[in-house]
Formats: C-alpha cells, sequence, structure tokens
C-alpha cells in the first residue's frame, strides 16, 4: 500500500513521507489517500488517480469469496471435533493449562441413597484449628472416608481425595477434627458423617468358656443359600456351634424351620482398593446392629462370623 500510495503521490506530486493510509469506521468505506501537510507547492491527489489507486489496493473478489468460505469450513470442521471429543469423554472442560484444552472427567458420581448423606463434590473443606487430622491411604470411596470419619469421635468432616498420587489406588481420606472453611477443590469430594449412634454397654456373652454363637449373611440369590442348605444338612461349619443365625436383607428360606434374619441394608456396594474388594463397612454395620438387638448372642462367650463359603470348624 505505501507502494501504491508513494506512486500515485509521486503522478500528482504526493511526497511519500506525507502520504499515510487510513482506514475509516467501515472497512468497505476503506479510502487510501494523501495526506498533505502545509508543504508549500505539494498538491492533493485527483479523484481519478483515487478512484485508481482504491482499485490497485482492492484485492480481487473471487479472492475475498475463497477466504470467506475457507474460514467457514473451518470453523464447522473445529466445532464438529469439539462437539465429538466431548461426547465421547463424558467429561467437561475446566481449564486451560499452558495452552492445552484439558477435558476432565467427572470427580465422583454421589449415590443418592448414600448412607453418608450430602456430600460435596469438587469441594475441600480446610480446617485449620481444630488441631485434629489424619490421613489414610487407598481410601477407593467417599463412602469409606466417610465410614472412617464416622468412626473416629473427634471427626467432624472429612475431605476424599481422588488421586493423591498414591501407586496402586492412588486415593487418600482426610477427616479433620472441625468442618473450617469450604473451599473449591478439583477432584476432591467433601462431607460431615452421620450423627454416632448412641450405643450402651454391649453385655458380654455369658455361659461356657468355651460356648459359640456363630452367624451368616447370605444374598437372598445365587449359590449362598444352597451352600448353607449343604451345611445345615451336614451339620457343619456354622451348623456345628452351640447356636446360629442367618442374615440378609429379606426373609429366605435356608432349611426346613431355618430362615433368614433381616437387615437394613440392601447389601449393594462397590467394589474397589488394591485388591478390588467389596466396600461393604456399611452393610455389616447394618449387621452387626442386628445382631446386637436381636441378644441371642448374650447367651454364649464367643460370637463368631463365617461367610458361606469359608471352611470353618468350631
Amino acid at each position: 500500500l505505501a507502494q501504491l500510495v508513494g506512486r500515485s503521490g509521486r503522478r500528482e506530486g504526493c511526497p511519500l513521507r506525507v502520504a499515510a493510509w487510513e482506514m475509516q469506521s467501515s472497512a468497505r468505506d476503506a479510502r487510501p489517500y494523501c495526506h498533505v501537510s502545509d508543504y508549500p507547492g505539494v498538491d492533493v491527489m485527483s479523484d481519478s488517480d483515487e478512484q485508481d489507486l482504491l482499485q490497485e489496493a482492492r484485492p480481487p473478489r473471487r479472492w475475498v469469496r475463497r477466504s470467506l468460505m475457507l474460514a467457514l469450513g473451518a470453523g464447522v470442521v473445529s466445532a464438529a471435533v469439539c462437539a465429538a471429543v466431548l461426547g465421547q469423554s463424558k467429561g467437561r472442560l475446566r481449564y486451560r493449562r499452558q495452552g492445552d484444552l484439558q477435558i476432565k472427567s467427572s470427580t465422583w458420581d454421589v449415590d443418592p441413597d448414600s448412607y453418608c448423606g450430602k456430600m460435596e463434590v469438587d469441594v475441600e473443606y480446610k480446617d485449620e484449628v481444630s488441631g485434629f487430622g489424619r490421613n489414610f491411604d487407598h481410601i477407593p470411596s467417599p463412602e469409606l472416608c466417610c465410614a472412617l470419619c464416622q468412626a473416629e469421635p473427634r471427626c467432624k468432616s472429612f475431605t476424599w481425595v481422588k488421586d493423591a498420587g498414591l501407586e496402586g489406588c492412588p486415593s487418600q481420606c482426610w477427616i479433620k477434627g472441625g468442618t473450617g472453611t469450604r473451599v473449591a477443590g478439583y477432584g476432591k469430594v467433601s462431607g460431615i458423617p452421620p450423627a454416632r449412634p448412641t450405643v450402651g454397654t454391649v453385655p458380654s456373652g455369658r455361659g461356657t468358656s468355651q460356648s459359640l454363637f456363630c452367624f451368616s449373611l447370605i444374598m437372598p440369590y445365587g449359590s449362598e443359600s444352597k451352600l448353607l442348605a449343604f451345611q445345615w444338612q451336614k451339620q457343619a461349619s456354622i451348623f456345628a456351634c452351640d447356636a446360629y443365625a442367618v442374615y440378609s436383607n429379606v426373609s429366605v428360606e435356608v432349611a426346613p424351620s431355618l430362615s433368614t434374619k433381616v437387615v437394613n441394608s440392601n447389601l449393594q456396594c462397590k467394589y474397589g482398593g488394591d485388591s478390588n474388594t467389596a466396600l461393604n463397612s456399611w452393610i455389616f454395620i447394618a449387621v452387626w446392629d442386628k445382631l446386637i438387638d436381636d441378644g441371642q448372642y448374650r447367651s454364649y462367650q464367643w460370637t463368631v462370623k463365617v461367610d458361606p463359603d469359608c471352611v470353618f470348624f468350631p
């Protein structure tokens, strides 16, 4: 453009040093013109030359159309790629780091029926004043972290960290002596444990020094009830103890005159941890609660929990 202005300026005696290119407020109104200072003897460019210069400076129409089509096509392709990535990732855009667009998956899907009650995802409870805190490594779920907090009388809140950088199961549980301050913390789940039930003194079993009360917990379907029925026929395992009981979440007949006692649990849990074992703490809390309420164990010195597939010789 400087060359065009300079050449036209030389045609009309407009020195290059006093020529300028000015864009008006609208691109369509772009006007190259020769800005003339107060130097004597300098003539302004004629209107016809100005039109010639404008035509030379303006890009061809076919080039403009091609550029617009290419830009539009690139925009459509970019939008389609973004939609495909987001659709496949089951995640959400979180932030940019060092120029890279990162898609973060959901930290945790909180079970609305969790025994722990309300938990907040991507939130940390920072407690810096209570003076109590403890960390547990390889804790695979917020529910288990909540159970650890409830088991400690000094614990008032907890924060579960999805990825603490540990080998194996990378998750960690922080239990704290206060609720602290609620702050954002991606990859963390925080909550307050349910109230600790008031439990009176649990009476010890009476009976002879070697008397046994044995029990099992079974699923209401599958092979466990058949396995116990076989043991009952042989009077083996728990059925060789001084007394016995079988628990489930519904009443099921295991053998003649033997039905399961019902516990307040759906017996459903997730699997996790380094060994991918059942995360069933809450289930057995419900079982022991039922067993204490029944009180049958009190007539015996020892109480034994036996899995249906365990080889047990009383």
